[in-house]
């Protein structure tokens, strides 16, 4: 959906929007989640049922509980 793309970061000219948001996210927990981070988890949620639509692939429940909820993190 286009309201999801729409929270993401503006990417600099020639950088896929998605790439961009990825690229963008803190490389540690202790930061927190950026923004557009539950909205960026439904957008890969769309992309992975699109790519395997015989499975199902359960929407996160809690996207905050998702960043700093990781086993084995050392941050």
């Amino acid at each position: 959906p286009a309201e999801l793309f729409d929270s993401l970061p503006v990417a600099p000219p020639g950088v896929n929007r998605l790439d961009h948001a990825i690229s963008s996210l803190p490389t540690t927990a202790k930061a927190g989640p950026p923004k557009f981070w539950p909205d960026l988890l439904a957008i890969l949620w769309y992309i992975d049922t699109l790519c395997h639509p015989s499975k199902f692939i359960p929407e996160d429940p809690s996207p905050g509980s998702s960043w700093s909820a990781r086993p084995g993190r050392n941050d």
